[in-house]
């Protein structure tokens, strides 16, 4: 009995001299856990913002609170292990709304259907995304988001510029298609379209819809937008099958860098005449490692851009979070060098947690301020 009350007296006098009881390890860590996310997400040091202007240029770190570290922006490894246990926020806690997703497209239709990889502008700005490409949104589906969308491509003119629209409730996404032709058109057209397969490699597709005196096909690559620079890259012929049928074509090009833009061409050779050229057409191979830069501009009032690469075989799921740490938007990229576009033009004026999730185990965050 006197050893319990020994223990309390000491107790006492630990808290009178203001230390804590606990672990270091079980103190709250600046990290929670949010409803629908299957990764932790860190909240603290919501007090400061990286100034840039519309270009990107910083101008310094202003003090919103009293509580900033002045890491916004950086690339960091999460450690579980330093963490403790997590607070859990409710996926709908202070007013958070449902979510919709707009699963943007083009194609082009001559001589059949073929998807494009064609820039995605929204109310009139570049977004940085190709279709296809979803964006999130939360709260009830506006009608107006039809006429926000275009696309474009330099080979391809699109006559319409609404979207076809359509909607698979299952999944709650609204299809936007764009539908566009060939500028100029070959005498024949063939699709030639060069695209990233799911390692990260470069997939080259063509079709042909006839064939006469053909002995096959050659690809060209090269570092710049100059056939005179580019070389072959398979070392024999791709057969061609001489029928006057529909025939599909593809070729893996497995020898390439992270981070670097490459540009083919597709060369039809044929028996006793000039061969024809197609291209050429381009493609970035994802970054050997994952980079962020300063949100711009910030503040910012109804749009800012968020600057980050994702590497080669990962992905990166970006939040933006209110003051209640409720989510407002939420994207999913892929591998590939990104200029993010995130539209805040409907948000309340104050501060906001944009926190980026690197499918490989690290994390970025900074804080973004939406001004009226």
């Amino acid at each position: 009995m006197k050893k319990i009350a020994f223990l309390l007296i000491l107790a006492l006098l630990a808290l009178l001299a203001g230390c804590s009881l606990f672990c270091p390890e079980d103190e709250p860590s600046g990290w929670i856990e949010i409803d629908g996310q299957d990764f932790p997400v860190y909240v603290d040091h919501f007090a400061d913002y990286e100034h840039t202007d519309a270009n990107g240029t910083s101008l310094g770190t202003v003090a919103y609170g009293e509580d900033g570290d002045a890491n916004d922006w950086q690339i960091f490894a999460y450690d579980p292990s330093s963490r403790g246990a997590l607070p859990k926020m409710g996926a709908k806690a202070g007013g958070a709304r449902d979510e919709y997703h707009i699963l943007v497209r083009a194609f082009c239709e001559y001589n059949g259907s073929v998807e494009l990889n064609a820039a995605i502008y929204y109310n009139g700005k570049d977004t940085g995304f190709f279709t296809p490409h979803s964006f999130s949104y939360q709260g009830a589906y506006d009608p107006a988001l039809e006429n926000s969308f275009l696309v474009s491509h330099p080979d391809y003119e699109f006559l319409l510029v609404e979207p076809e629209v359509s909607f698979a409730p299952e999944t709650n996404t609204y299809s936007y298609v764009f539908h566009g032709n060939p500028i100029i058109i070959p005498p024949p057209w063939d699709p030639f379209i060069v695209i990233l397969d799911e390692q990260g490699h470069i997939l080259l597709r063509w079709i042909t819809y006839s064939e006469t005196n053909m002995l096959g096909f050659r690809l060209h690559r090269s570092d710049t937008n100059d056939f005179a620079n580019a070389q072959v890259i398979n070392p024999e012929l791709i057969p061609a099958t001489n029928t006057s049928e529909q025939h599909d074509y593809s070729y893996t090009d497995v020898n390439v860098s992270p981070g670097h833009t490459y540009y083919y061409w597709l060369e039809r050779v044929f028996d006793g005449a000039d061969s024809y050229i197609y291209g050429p057409c381009s493609v970035t191979t994802p970054p050997a490692v994952n980079r962020i830069a300063p949100a711009y501009p910030n503040p910012c009032r109804n749009y800012f851009y968020l600057p980050l690469d994702v590497k080669f075989e990962s992905g990166a799921t970006i939040l933006l979070l209110g003051s209640q740490y409720t989510v407002r938007k939420k994207d999913i990229l892929g591998a590939g060098c990104h200029n993010h576009y995130l539209d805040v033009h409907n948000f309340e004026p104050g501060l906001y947690r944009v926190f980026v999730w690197f499918h490989d185990g690290h994390y970025s965050y900074g804080d973004v301020l939406v001004e009226e």
